[in-house]
């Protein structure tokens, strides 16, 4: 299962103590002509720092700045964060061409706070013909951060993330991890083609099966949410008929009939067919 250390990171600034004065940031990148600013104000704490406000981007684009604005409410009763956490060395802030069509867009990585939630980017796409950005958000693992990186090394890079809509699905938060998910930008759009990556797949798949060969013998473990993740990893990386025969094996040894406290289903053969059902409709099975 997936460390993220930057989540963890910021996860921990939720359990700080009483800030100390405010101070002001600016995270800057910049690519050929156009130069993007992330400005806050944060306040520092015991654990490094808390209580972000008054974040505001600025881009600029041959020398005239075409954007200067203030980031709005992501949620009711929550700020944007920068995903850098103010930490020194990191960056909320991407400009990068995504699609190769020689103009760079911009990314600024935000969070909004909360123990298993959310990240999220705040996206601009330069539009000629208006002479203007084009603002989008975008959540590239619903919850969780993305590594953009050109895994096929073709030019143009990918949104490396995790499908967080299997959170909770079939158990709690740290019993459900979730399976891999790789994104393209297309004109402000991710498209989702994590099955042209079936060998990232399968490593996924693998990993997700040692945990469960490792919590299966665990007295009191629910290995639902485990096998779930390994089932859609395995059906994107074409190996999902002999997944699926692996957990119906565990479901014969009574695997997933475990129940405890505070436990909700599906159980036994109900989670089969609920796991079938969920996958189909999140298209797993398509990728079979």
């Amino acid at each position: 299962m997936r460390i993220r250390t930057l989540a963890l990171a910021l996860v921990a600034l939720l359990v700080a103590a009483a800030p100390a004065a405010a101070k002001t940031k600016t995270e800057t990148a910049t690519s050929g002509q156009v130069t993007a600013s992330l400005t806050y104000d944060y306040k520092t704490n015991r654990y490094g720092a808390g209580n972000f406000s008054n974040a505001r981007v600025t881009i600029t684009r041959a020398g005239v700045q075409l954007v200067n604005q203030t980031l709005g409410r992501a949620c009711d009763f929550c700020t944007p964060w920068p995903a850098s956490g103010a930490q020194k060395g990191v960056s909320s802030v991407r400009v990068r061409d995504l699609n190769t069509d020689g103009e760079p867009e911009v990314l600024v990585d935000l969070f909004t706070g909360g123990a298993n939630c959310c990240w999220y980017s705040e996206s601009y796409r330069f539009d000629a013909e208006k002479n203007k950005y084009i603002r989008k958000v975008l959540r590239p693992g619903l919850s969780f951060p993305y590594t953009l990186r050109d895994i096929d090394r073709n030019g143009i890079p990918e949104f490396e993330s995790v499908d967080y809509r299997f959170a909770y699905k079939y158990g709690s938060n740290a019993d459900t991890p979730r399976p891999l998910r790789i994104f393209n930008w297309d004109s402000g759009k991710l498209v989702d083609v994590t099955i042209a990556f079936p060998r990232l797949a399968a490593r996924d798949a693998n990993d997700m099966y040692k945990g469960y060969l490792h919590y299966r013998k665990v007295k009191d473990v629910n290995v639902r949410g485990l096998l779930a993740a390994y089932l859609a990893d395995s059906y994107n990386a074409r190996n999902g008929r002999v997944a699926w025969r692996r957990v119906v094996a565990a479901y014969r040894r009574g695997e997933l009939n475990r129940r405890f406290a505070g436990e909700t289903g599906p159980f036994g053969k109900a989670y089969l067919q609920s796991l079938r059902r969920f996958l189909k409709k999140l298209g797993y099975l398509r990728a079979a």
